[in-house]
């Protein structure tokens, strides 16, 4: 069956914030989607069966179409791009013998094969999804990738203790089964890469969790959680500056994580949950030391770089978990994942938040998955991930829209 894009990308009272949905990807788990400073280039990780990505002009497309199917290959996307070629996208053709056979005699602009990984890696994209390059080197985990500058990406890994498998905690499962929901915090590092050269830089090597690093401040300091401290606070570091320690600037018992600079540099949004009863505390360091955290409650907060003061933004149930903020360029506003509409279910929405807490508005409605927004420098285009047009709830696609909400 050949595969086009005619499913509902867009639902009801969506329409007031954004217009003309693009997806992305088309395969496999997805997320983290996030620009460059040009916004002509996209980081985003990804795990699955892979998939093989062909350019091609409308004249040889028929030709493709039947090599494809004669192959075997019936289930294949087809989007046209700006110049007006298009692009095929074959998910679980990935063989490179397999793929010579297929293309034999056909002529084609641009070809890449995104291989078939069991743990997330770090890719670059453009903005019509097709890949460019891959960042990581497929071993271990990746996680958090983030354009410092056009050329220079962070992003965190576990390949300094890569074993040979995809790295896992036996205990969430455990937890699960008791109805207790935990994420697994694996021994990430975090790295800088130059795009151009391939040069890599390890920034931070704590024992422990170092991740969620992001570089959207206008002199390159990024912002990561980590545990190197004994909880899981924020620090800052500037590479490109020489600094060698970073410096720590959450120091609440809890989890703080997830932070983004905004457009200025002058305000750090964040998720925590910031504990104050002794027994959620001890709860806490327990799950902490088993390489877990429980993000069932989490609240956005706003930290201003230049009056050193704190303010919790969102005021929830205990069972509502706000996380993935992001300001909108206005530097007024928030845009922000929730399950507050459902809450403790595994449904999130994008919601936005006046950066004073007032205003909550609701944007996204499609009833599943969306998260990890992300605006131009302009403002024009947003960026985010989400399952709507999924085969399975854990088909992770990212999506990409005209931003069209004025807002404060």
């Amino acid at each position: 069956m050949l595969v086009y894009l005619f499913a509902q990308l867009i639902f009801p009272g969506e329409e007031q914030f954004f217009t003309n949905v693009r997806q992305l990807t088309f395969e496999g788990e997805n997320a983290e989607a996030y620009f460059s400073p040009s916004g002509q280039k996209i980081i985003f990780q990804y795990k699955g069966k892979g998939a093989l990505y062909v350019k091609v002009d409308p004249f040889h497309l028929p030709r493709l179409e039947k090599s494809l199917r004669d192959a075997g290959y019936e289930e294949f996307v087809i989007r046209t791009l700006s110049d007006g070629d298009r692009m095929v996208v074959v998910p679980g053709l990935v063989d490179s013998s397999h793929i010579s056979r297929v293309l034999s005699g056909i002529d084609v602009s641009g070809t890449f094969v995104k291989g078939a990984y069991e743990c997330d890696q770090m890719f670059i994209m453009d903005t019509s999804g097709f890949p460019l390059m891959m960042v990581s080197d497929g071993r271990g985990r990746t996680t958090c990738g983030w354009f410092i500058t056009e050329d220079t990406v962070v992003y965190s890994s576990t390949r300094l203790h890569y074993d040979g498998k995809c790295p896992r905690n036996p205990l969430v499962h455990d937890y699960m089964k008791k109805g207790i929901y935990v994420w697994p915090l694996f021994n990430y590092d975090l790295f800088m890469k130059d795009l151009v050269s391939g040069r890599e830089t390890l920034l931070v090597a704590s024992d422990g969790y170092d991740a969620e690093a992001e570089g959207n401040a206008p002199d390159g300091t990024i912002v990561f959680t980590s545990s190197m401290d004994g909880d899981l606070d924020l620090y800052t570091l500037n590479p490109f500056m020489g600094q060698k320690i970073p410096d720590r600037i959450t120091s609440f018992p809890g989890y703080d994580g997830g932070a983004m600079f905004s457009p200025s540099g002058r305000y750090i949004v964040f998720r925590a949950n910031h504990l104050a009863d002794s027994g959620a505390i001890k709860e806490f360091r327990s799950l902490l030391s088993k390489g877990l955290v429980k993000p069932t409650h989490v609240e956005i907060y706003v930290y201003d770089t230049k009056t050193d003061s704190l303010w919790q933004v969102t005021k929830t149930d205990t069972n509502v978990a706000n996380f993935a903020p992001y300001f909108l360029p206005s530097e007024k506003e928030i845009i922000f994942a929730s399950n507050m509409h459902e809450p403790g279910g595994f449904s999130f929405e994008l919601y936005i938040i006046g950066i004073d807490g007032s205003n909550l508005r609701r944007v996204t409605h499609s009833g599943g998955f969306n998260a990890f927004p992300m605006f131009t420098r302009d403002g024009k285009k947003l960026i985010w991930t989400s399952n709507r047009n999924g085969k399975d709830r854990r088909e992770f696609n990212i999506f990409i829209a005209d931003w069209i909400y004025e807002g404060e």
